[in-house]
């Protein structure tokens, strides 16, 4: 799909005259001189193919066979019938860009890739466009986080409007696969600045059942965190001494104090990045013997599988 990742600079917009003196900008993209059906959407007019759009879904091909209006009374361009739609535009145009591929990067696009796939998604689903529907999810699948490796490398959920229009779009659309991490990134995200009115403003646009699950969700990571961690060595030394008596902080339960206030509050705000920190690397958070190392790797290893594992249960998604 040729929906760019990042926005490009619009070129100049051109515009046509309905017949009942309306202007209306032409898309960019998808206004073809020699199209034989007209579409009006916001205030973009798309100029299609009538035989291409009735081959892709049959809801195109029966609303083609409804009679026409009288001459006169709804809008035409140049002779042929406008049908209004009740679609966003952007929506409608990462449809058509399925069927009509762009040779280059639609100068309209203002809105990420992922955003643009939920646009075609949602309208490849209203009007019956299966082969459409499953692309676009697949599209969305390789943008959208759903794996712990895929989250780790995803910058989707830079901001809380990105990752709180995610879960939206996913309630609306029925694509819950998407919902765990998109819930995590925002309890995350919104517990740096909680009380600030802006950030409130943010989840607001969330539903009531879902911005309960969220703080839900956020107190019942922290629980977990704290029942478990606890019991980290880099954490609380003092609970285990090392397997093999060597001369390191696990040695013996007064060799090291506990762990500082600032290791807590990055692991209860960020715990799957803060783990995923110290399974790469368990040296920097202490000076342990090898035996420890290995231990500590495995112990965050399954205290991060844990905890991404009950997201669902945490954020009350199976409910």
């Amino acid at each position: 799909m040729s929906v760019p990742s990042t926005p490009v600079t619009p070129v100049a917009p051109s515009y046509v005259f309905l017949s009942d003196g309306k202007q209306c900008q032409a898309h960019y993209t998808h206004y073809y001189d020699d199209g034989n059906i007209v579409f009006l959407v916001g205030d973009h007019v798309f100029r299609l193919f009538r035989s291409v759009l009735s081959r892709r879904s049959e809801v195109m091909k029966a609303l083609f066979a409804l009679p026409q209006p009288v001459s006169g009374v709804e809008p035409t361009l140049d002779g042929l019938p406008v049908i209004r739609l009740q679609d966003s535009m952007v929506d409608f145009a990462a449809f058509l860009d399925f069927i009509h591929p762009p040779s280059c990067p639609p100068g309209w696009a203002t809105v990420p890739r992922w955003r643009a796939l939920f646009g075609a998604f949602r309208i490849a689903r209203k009007y019956g466009v299966d082969d459409i529907e499953i692309q676009a999810l697949k599209g969305l699948e390789g943008v959208l986080p759903t794996t712990l490796e895929t989250f780790e490398r995803s910058t989707v959920y830079a901001t809380l409007n990105a990752a709180v229009e995610v879960v939206n779009l996913s309630r609306e659309l029925e694509l819950e696969q998407f919902l765990p991490l998109a819930f995590y990134r925002l309890a995350t995200l919104s517990a740096q600045n909680i009380s600030s009115s802006q950030t409130m403003a943010v989840l607001c646009r969330l539903s009531r059942d879902d911005l309960v699950r969220l703080h839900v969700g956020r107190a019942a990571i922290q629980d977990a965190l704290i029942n478990q961690a606890y019991h980290m060595p880099d954490m609380n030394p003092h609970s285990w001494r090392c397997p093999g008596n060597r001369q390191c902080p696990r040695g013996g339960p007064t060799t090291v104090p506990l762990a500082n206030k600032k290791n807590w509050t990055t692991l209860l705000q960020f715990p799957l990045e803060d783990l995923r920190l110290r399974v790469r690397n368990p040296s920097s958070y202490g000076d342990f013997c090898d035996e420890c190392n290995g231990d500590l790797r495995k112990r965050v290893k399954l205290l991060q599988a844990t905890l991404y594992t009950n997201l669902p249960l945490y954020f009350k998604l199976t409910d």
